[in-house]
């Protein structure tokens, strides 16, 4: 069978949906063509190259908003290619691919629809709400499927209302191929003793990811602790204005965006995960299972949707959010107790095996071949 996929960013852009669309397709298990949109601003003609064995179309944009853009020639490609591919895989919240997704179906009934659901945007664009959502209904109304991540995000979106959608969904959680590292502790304090003691955060320097609150956290925590925040985005400069407001400058580090190899090392040297994401945007917070897989206990906070399924307040500690206290709070207590702190490390790891990699593929083959 062959797929095109839409995966919005690039495939090696930083960020929840082009990590999924990597994942669920780099193992050859189907012949699949990825199309984006460039969010650059800078290329300005098409790129034609593989990530990770993927073929991946990128097309430059003629207007960037955010993480979505509009591309004419990603348009026209679409309309004029449907007809190679047996299915296209969309991402919602994509409008623009929605719309170029419709028009495509009515050119080629016979092109079959998926939709992965990754987040619900109506609260963030409320003004363009009731244009989104026309978008929306009309794409789900000619899909053949679409998956959610878990049961709390489907019970939480429109389509929950409504059974001729509801009919089409499955429920497919999203994981990681990636290899875990455990790590072995030593029965004796592993924390007072050092001499930093590092927490991490991994994202884009926007708005809903809610650093600012971490970064006031930790103000009220000792000095031996410093914060590194790896990623980049438009929140940066008034991150920069915080961190030299409250003197955190040799202790809050933006460290930009990295490669793989250098991600995974800072996941090796942390002490603490901390996920302090603040609105519905934050559907799902992928990055947390790389945090498992690194044997580190997370701070996260109540979003009440995938981000406290992929770690409920059983496995890590969970917060309320724009809440700087609870997050020192929480911090304080995995530091203040070794045996606590262990136990939290080791139920992160262990929760980690719940998100099987094979299992997604294979309910992705089964959802395709009820197609």
């Amino acid at each position: 069978m062959k797929i095109l996929c839409l995966s919005r960013a690039p495939l090696d852009f930083r960020g929840g949906i082009p990590a999924y669309c990597l994942n669920l397709y780099l193992n050859k298990d189907f012949d699949v063509t990825n199309y984006s949109y460039d969010l650059s601003k800078k290329l300005k003609k098409v790129n034609v190259r593989n990530i990770k064995n993927i073929k991946e179309i990128v097309y430059p944009s003629q207007l960037v908003l955010g993480t979505i853009a509009i591309s004419l020639q990603y348009f026209i490609s679409i309309l004029k290619n449907s007809y190679k591919y047996e299915f296209i895989h969309v991402q919602h919240p994509d409008p623009f691919s929605g719309i170029s997704v419709i028009f495509a179906k009515i050119l080629n009934p016979k092109i079959k629809i998926i939709v992965t659901w990754h987040a619900d945007i109506y609260s963030s664009y409320f003004f363009i709400a009731p244009l989104l959502l026309i978008i929306d209904i009309s794409l789900f109304s000619l899909s053949s499927k679409i998956i959610f991540f878990t049961s709390s995000h489907l019970k939480s979106s429109l389509l929950n209302y409504f059974s001729f959608f509801r009919k089409k969904t499955r429920i497919i959680p999203c994981c990681l191929n990636i290899k875990s590292n455990k790590k072995i502790f030593n029965k004796k304090d592993i924390l007072l003793n050092k001499k930093n003691i590092t927490i991490l955060s991994i994202g884009r320097l926007v708005k809903y990811k809610g650093y600012e609150y971490a970064i006031k956290a930790l103000s009220k925590l000792e000095n031996k602790i410093i914060y590194k925040i790896v990623g980049s985005g438009p929140e940066e400069k008034k991150l920069r204005e915080l961190i030299n407001k409250l003197k955190l400058d040799e202790r809050v580090f933006l460290m930009g965006s990295i490669d793989e190899v250098n991600k995974s090392k800072l996941l090796l040297e942390a002490d603490i995960f901390l996920f302090p994401s603040i609105s519905q945007s934050e559907a799902y917070g992928l990055v947390q299972l790389e945090a498992m897989a690194n044997n580190l206990p997370i701070v996260n906070t109540n979003l009440n949707n995938g981000v406290n399924y992929l770690v409920p307040d059983n496995v890590g500690l969970t917060c309320k959010i724009k809440n700087p206290s609870e997050i020192s709070l929480a911090i304080t207590k995995l530091l203040e107790n070794n045996n606590f702190y262990i136990k939290k490390s080791n139920d992160s790891f262990k929760n980690f095996s719940r998100f099987k990699y094979k299992k997604m593929i294979d309910n992705f083959k089964f959802m395709i071949s009820e197609i």
